[in-house]
């Protein structure tokens, strides 16, 4: 089972896959569903920390969910959460996911709402909870 410093480690590695696939202008579907999985991934290091670990997102969300010192983390992650299954099986006839997704946020939208709203709450929340000035670099 990783612990907080893999959970941190992986959290990072994330956001900037994620990062990199907007600035390349490669997937918006791809961008939301990574930046997803890093604030999975601080989430399981606030968890860690407590020696909890939750192995499917249906119950780490019913604990969010229920716990009232992690309703500002829920606030931020149900979106991301429901951003990435958008961005995953959102298709249809008239289009893929990713064409989907341009058209439903398009990439000042995945950066605004995602990485620099969403996702940033999360992190704050959790480095709150870790006791850290800030999980990501201020550069990052």
């Amino acid at each position: 089972m990783p612990n907080k410093v893999n959970h941190l480690a992986t959290a990072k590695e994330n956001r900037a896959v994620a990062i990199s696939l907007l600035e390349n202008n490669l997937s918006l579907a791809w961008a939301a569903t990574v930046a997803f999985y890093s604030a999975l991934h601080l989430i399981e290091a606030a968890f860690a920390q407590n020696g909890q670990h939750f192995d499917n997102h249906q119950s780490r969300n019913a604990h969010l969910k229920s716990e009232r010192t992690l309703q500002n983390i829920w606030k931020h992650y149900k979106p991301l959460y429901d951003y990435s299954l958008k961005a995953r099986y959102l298709a249809d006839e008239n289009g893929s996911a990713e064409d989907l997704m341009k058209s439903y946020l398009g990439s000042t939208g995945v950066r605004e709402q995602i990485l620099n709203h969403h996702l940033r709450q999360v992190e704050k929340s959790v480095a709150k909870i870790l006791d850290m000035p800030a999980v990501f670099d201020s550069t990052d």
